[in-house]
Formats: C-alpha cells, structure tokens, sequence
C-alpha cells in the first residue's frame, strides 16, 4: 500500500462536499459523513452485541462504513434523486462507482486479496444485516444534518431532505424486521428509527414556526 496515496484519497474525501444540490451553512465533507456513520455504525452493533452477543459481525460493519462512499472522490456526490432516477441511470452510476473504486485501490497499491476485500467491502454493502445496518447509520447520519441545519443554523432549505428521510426510514423499519435477528434487537432497532422521525419532527415544527420573512432570507 502507497501511503502517500492513502493521504491523497483521505484529501481527495475531505475535499468533496456532500449536498451538492443543496445549500448548507455548515460544509460537510464525505469524509466528515464517512466518520459520522462509522461511529452510528459503531453504536449500533455496540448495543446490538449487548442485548445479543455475536448477533451481528462487528468488524464487517465497520469496513462497510468506512468505504460506503469513498468512489466520491472520483465521482463527486450524487444526489439520490439522480442516481436511483431509473433502473438504467442506477446501473450506469453502478458502473462508475465501480470504475471510480478499481482506480482507487490501484492508485493506493493495493495486494490483489486487499482490493478484492475493499471492493467487497464497497458493493456488497446492502446486502446482508451487516449492510443493512451500514444503511441505516447513513439515514441517520443525513437526519443529523437535517436536524443540525434547520433547528440549529435556521437553515430551512434543508427541510426539502425531510420528506425523502421519512421515506427511507420507513424501508428501514422493513428492511431490519426482515433481517434473521431476533425480537428485542429488531425492537431497539426501531425505537433508533423511531427517534429519528421524533428528530425531523423537531425540524418541521422549527419551519412551521419561522416567519415568512426569515423563510425568506434563509431561501436567498
């Protein structure tokens, strides 16, 4: 492994702003975010091993978290509405990131068995419980910024992301009961899904109670 080019991709990450299609007060980076879901991430399984030890792969959620977004750094974040717009858009997306996440195992020197682990690590993020808890630290993570820029920076464009949060918190409630663990986990699991809405709905009584006039100016 190149270290230099380690530094490179942490910088290349830091530098790569997160809502691009949108106005934050506070910048976040996808480096930023990658750290924010590695430690939701961490609490999750931490709280999940404590009601039921060995229920869910530790280590392996922690790899997820750490490289679900790290093709951003060739590719740029792109706004959910456009990468899942249509079957076929998602697929061309699916074959940049592919492209984006060969090329930075490459640039870093990586053994062929690290780059086959660190792709894996990368594409078969939502496909078992440990994905399924790596999507779920990451909906929580963009409910956080929701939270943090409209009831504490006034930031009312971001309430746009409330909507689509509700929405994919409500496939997260599916997707954990359908998961193989058992009732008390599936039952902690949904009172975290279940704060998370509590938390939007702090933001939309921030927006309700804004006046028209500083709607206004927080828009410009």
């Amino acid at each position: 492994m190149r270290l230099a080019k380690l530094f490179a991709l942490l910088s290349g990450l830091s530098g790569t702003d997160r809502f691009t299609n949108a106005k934050l007060i506070h910048r976040e980076s996808v480096l930023e975010h990658t750290g924010g879901v590695v430690l939701i991430c961490y609490l999750l399984v931490t709280e999940m091993h404590a009601i039921e030890p060995h229920s869910i792969d530790r280590g392996q959620t922690l790899s997820k978290a750490a490289v679900h977004d790290v093709e951003e750094m060739l590719t740029g974040d792109i706004p959910r509405v456009t990468k899942y717009a249509s079957d076929e858009i998602r697929a061309m997306f699916r074959k940049m990131e592919r492209w984006a996440v060969k090329q930075i195992t490459l640039e870093m020197d990586l053994s062929y068995h690290a780059r086959n682990l660190f792709t894996a690590d990368h594409f078969d993020a939502k496909n078992d419980p440990t994905g399924c808890i790596v999507e779920l630290a990451d909906t929580l993570a963009v409910v956080y910024t929701v939270n943090s820029e409209v009831v504490e920076r006034g930031n009312l464009t971001m309430m746009s992301r409330a909507t689509s949060c509700r929405d994919q918190l409500v496939r997260m409630k599916v997707q954990t009961t359908k998961q193989r663990w058992s009732d008390p986990i599936v039952q902690f699991l949904h009172r975290i899904i279940d704060q998370a809405n509590m938390i939007l709905d702090e933001a939309e009584d921030k927006a309700r109670v804004t006046p028209i006039s500083e709607k206004m100016s927080n828009v410009g």
